[in-house]
């Protein structure tokens, strides 16, 4: 479960009296406060009631459909924000007094600073001490709850701590100043629940610059709880968000340490080092004889740095690294040719499946969804791939979407299908193409400005560690078993 509906689900059973059990001992909230009354002296009660005094036609129309929300406990009351208020404005005008901005001064506190987590003082401008006597009505004080009332930042709402110091807040921002600063905590978790946030949202007015109207805030039915209820409450919330967050930051380090897990795999894998050698195992050399008598070399292009005839026509010095003795070194263009037939949309088959970039998973490797042509309108070329072939993206940001094709089908060209001989393993071909070694070299040659993608003259020239067929299977099968596992703990954390 994400944090975010964690955080959610604890605030929504707060608000309902739900998170901590009521303690008959506790002072009733009416004893408490005597201000939430309407003008006949009737306490505005629970859902019971069902309608709440609707005598507020001059505030809004969404205030005169509004019924009580849910059910609280008997000891809690609804009370509008204004009647527990010692004041509901916003701050001063940014355009009128945007010619006093100074350098240094007193700090104005604009939307963007204020995040239900608390106030931040990045981008903040200033005015002088002048300016600021002239504006009571904006001084923030200690104990304030400030919330956003323009932008898409809507609602968002923060606490006014004692290392603020002097400071005003602008026109964007609320100040809400209760009467009882002891309430301040718990009506801070109310404003930032899903419940209320809902509401505000409703609120809202403007299409370009949404808003909510000062009014509309007063008129906010709040949930009250008797106090020694609200402190419990509270201390449940930050308690459990306590451990929300130590749970987050435990999973984002596991996710890393998955991350880690599987470069490593690979790491090992490609040179030699996961799986054990079999003598058995017919070596490297022979199958490039082998396959070099199917696939003749052919001529070099423009460029490129040219192919491996035998391992002796290069000095080890030169090599990537050190593999064993039954590997080889060679160029990946002598293995694998990079096919890609193009064919007009037009003569697409509709149930052919058209693979785009999108429908892989970068971090995985996997197929996200397979879309039929019937899926998807479109009438450009699209290269035709088979069965068994490597599917490797070109681009900068996607080169780690590599797949092995189970069903032939059509993809753009950002996606290279590359065709290796009887002799490769496609799955294997796969770990190595997406190996840390390989990525860096290909990293290394991206050409372009706009979109860097790698050449594929680049690509046959790439190296690469052959090994014996049978070993490339039992690290094909390796690699995607470990994987498998390590998947499963990304889906558990997620």
């Amino acid at each position: 479960m994400k944090a975010k509906l964690l955080r959610h689900i604890i605030l929504d059973l707060a608000i309902r009296g739900r998170l901590v059990p009521q303690d008959p001992k506790d002072e009733p909230v009416g004893l408490t406060l005597r201000l939430n009354r309407d003008e006949n002296g009737t306490p505005i009660k629970h859902a019971q009631t069902n309608q709440v005094n609707t005598d507020y036609g001059h505030i809004s129309t969404y205030e005169n459909k509004l019924k009580v929300p849910f059910d609280i406990p008997d000891s809690w009351q609804w009370v509008r924000l204004g009647d527990l208020s010692e004041k509901i404005s916003s701050g001063l005008v940014k355009a009128k007094f945007r010619s006093r901005y100074v350098p240094s001064g007193v700090p104005c506190i604009r939307a963007l600073n204020v995040h239900n987590e608390g106030l931040t003082l990045d981008d903040l401008v200033f005015i002088d001490d002048e300016t600021f006597k002239r504006c009571p009505r904006s001084i923030i004080r200690f104990g304030d709850i400030l919330l956003n009332l323009v932008g898409q930042p809507l609602g968002r709402c923060a606490i006014v701590t004692n290392n603020l110091g002097k400071a005003m807040a602008l026109n964007s921002v609320c100040i809400i100043r209760l009467k009882e600063i002891d309430f301040q905590p718990f009506i801070h978790k109310v404003l930032i629940s899903g419940y209320m946030q809902g509401v505000i949202q409703n609120c809202k007015a403007g299409s370009i610059q949404p808003h909510i109207s000062l009014d509309n805030l007063r008129v906010l039915l709040v949930p009250l709880p008797p106090l020694a209820e609200q402190r419990r409450i509270v201390a449940a919330i930050e308690r459990t968000f306590r451990v929300i967050v130590q749970l987050e930051a435990a999973r984002v380090d596991l996710l890393s340490l998955v991350s880690d897990a599987k470069r490593k795999i690979l790491s090992l894998a490609v040179r030699g080092q996961l799986v054990p050698q079999d003598i058995s195992d017919e070596p490297a050399n022979v199958l490039l004889n082998r396959f070099r008598r199917k696939w003749p070399p052919r001529k070099r292009r423009k460029g490129s740095p040219g192919f491996v005839r035998s391992l002796k026509d290069h000095d080890f010095g030169h090599l990537p690294y050190e593999v064993p003795e039954t590997w080889r070194w060679i160029r990946l263009g002598e293995i694998c040719k990079i096919e890609g037939r193009p064919v007009l949309g037009n003569n697409i088959p509709d149930d052919a499946w058209i693979l785009r970039m999108e429908d892989i998973d970068k971090e995985t490797g996997k197929v996200l969804r397979v879309r039929r042509k019937y899926e998807r309108s479109f009438t450009r070329v699209m290269n035709y791939f088979m069965k068994g072939q490597v599917l490797y993206a070109k681009f900068t940001l996607d080169l780690k979407k590599v797949i092995v094709a189970y069903e032939n089908g059509y993809c753009p060209d950002n996606i290279l299908p590359l065709h290796f001989c009887d002799n490769i393993c496609p799955e294997y071909a796969r770990f190595f193409l997406i190996s840390d070694f390989f990525v860096t070299y290909a990293t290394q040659c991206l050409k372009g400005t706009i979109i860097p993608a790698l050449r594929i003259r680049d690509i046959e020239g790439a190296w690469f560690a052959l090994p014996p067929l049978g070993e490339q299977k039992r690290i094909a099968f390796a690699v995607e078993t470990a994987f498998t596992y390590l998947d499963q703990i990304i889906e558990l954390l997620s």
